[in-house]
């Protein structure tokens, strides 16, 4: 826990060695906070009824101390709420929404990995939009439910008032949601609630593409339109037990103006399906794309890195290029470098290049030098 500018910053966990001080700071100095981190990751087995009521007694001290003016609220990784008895994860929720419902100039707002069902998230997105609708800018909203395809009219009703809630927000800036919640509707509504304010949207896709319906490319282009200056950041890391074959290409339609991809994959990819991959990269987001970041449980030769790079040197606006393979035999992260380096000198590649988090040269690194 950390308390520099005079008590306006406060970083919690609430492990067992700390929450204590995290209940009696937000007692004492409660009303000065202006910006709070609170990290609840999933407690070690037989702590959890412990952390639920440090989490209820710390928020209900700062709802007491009458702190109307926090800036930013990061309250991540409540998702074990569900295994409390001490307090029902309902209380917990109920006590939250009264503590964003009393808010006047929240900012920055991360309720990232909660995984409520969908009328509780509703409940706390309608809260925070009640006087915050004009102020907040970013906003973390990604696995606040947790999110199923709705399978009866109810469940669809309720879902349509969270994404209803989620876009009362009128000057975001930065929005972060997964893949789950976009659907034709929802980039239609964003159009309309964000215009012009929206600059980035990183969407997360961690779960089985069965689950996800495919967006028109027209409400991408509504969305577009309205936020001419959007960036989309695209993250894809499949569960365990999971196999995306071609899922990039898939879901990324050259509607999306993407900016920068992220993708986990494990050791059942196929190698022609991550040089598909790559080609529809450069095919298609050639103009927009500055980042990528690749991380694939395979070997490959130095023919297909080769044939990679090649294919990735198409992207004009490349600016960083991460790639993370297997090396489980000596001599393999040497043999990826140079096989790396070499793709960059033939193709004359000038962004920045790691492999395995270390830098591999570029063109860039002479560029001072005549």
């Amino acid at each position: 826990m950390s308390e520099p500018s005079l008590f306006h910053t406060g970083h919690f966990r609430f492990n067992a060695k700390d929450y204590r001080r995290a209940i009696t700071f937000a007692r004492v100095k409660g009303k000065s906070l202006r910006h709070i981190k609170a990290d609840c990751t999933e407690p070690r087995y037989g702590l959890v009824q412990c952390k639920s009521l440090a989490v209820y007694k710390f928020l209900a001290n700062l709802l007491n101390s009458g702190n109307h003016r926090l800036l930013t609220l990061k309250l991540t990784n409540l998702k074990w709420l569900r295994e409390s008895t001490v307090h029902p994860r309902s209380d917990v929720i109920k006590l939250l929404a009264t503590l964003l419902e009393h808010q006047q100039q929240l900012r920055v707002v991360d309720l990232s990995n909660a995984r409520l069902r969908v009328k509780q998230g509703r409940l706390i997105l309608k809260a925070l939009s009640k006087h915050c609708s004009e102020t907040v800018h970013t906003l973390n909203i990604d696995a606040l439910i947790s999110f199923k395809v709705p399978q009866d009219p109810q469940d669809g009703r309720y879902f349509a008032r969270f994404i209803s809630a989620m876009c009362s927000f009128r000057n975001l800036s930065d929005l972060r949601l997964p893949l789950g919640y976009l659907q034709d509707n929802v980039l239609q509504s964003l159009a309309a609630a964000a215009k012009n304010s929206l600059e980035f949207l990183t969407i997360r896709c961690h779960y089985k593409p069965r689950a996800v319906s495919r967006i028109n490319p027209s409400a991408w282009l509504t969305l577009t339109s309205a936020c001419p200056n959007l960036k989309v950041r695209f993250s894809l890391r499949p569960k365990e037990d999971s196999y995306f074959d071609l899922v990039p290409c898939n879901l990324l339609i050259p509607a999306i103006p993407l900016d920068t991809f992220n993708w986990t994959c494990g050791s059942l990819i196929s190698l022609d399906n991550l040089q598909q991959c790559f080609e529809h990269l450069a095919h298609n987001f050639q103009n927009t794309l500055r980042h990528i970041s690749l991380k694939a449980g395979v070997r490959l030769d130095a023919e297909r890195i080769r044939d990679l790079m090649e294919s990735i040197h198409e992207c004009s606006q490349l600016e960083t290029l991460s790639i993370r393979l297997k090396c489980d035999l000596s001599g393999d992260d040497e043999f990826y470098k140079t096989a790396i380096q070499d793709a960059v000198d033939e193709h004359r590649m000038t962004c920045a290049v790691k492999f395995n988090g270390h830098d591999v040269g570029s063109l860039n690194d002479m560029s001072f030098m005549e």
